[in-house]
């Protein structure tokens, strides 16, 4: 389609970030693990995923790119 961002198959783009398996909190709870959102993409992720320090609280990320986002600009994203 003329205009789209992607040649080709759409689902080869996302297969790469693979969004579609991202559980849901309903997934987290049903799995006995505490859930936290991300401050960078707003995603549920489990607490016990990808993290990071910021003024002695722990953020959790869905992925080292949203720690990376993060890192870089705490105070962008951190809440009180």
């Amino acid at each position: 389609m003329p205009g789209m961002p992607y040649e080709g198959d759409p689902s080869k783009y996302v297969a790469r970030k693979n969004w579609s398996a991202r559980p849901s909190p309903a997934a987290f709870a049903a799995a006995g693990l505490s859930t936290d959102v991300d401050p960078v993409c707003k995603r549920a992720v489990a607490v016990t995923s990808i993290a990071s320090e910021y003024n002695d609280r722990t953020y959790c990320f869905c992925s080292e790119d949203c720690k990376a986002k993060f890192n870089a600009q705490p105070d962008k994203y951190a809440r009180g």
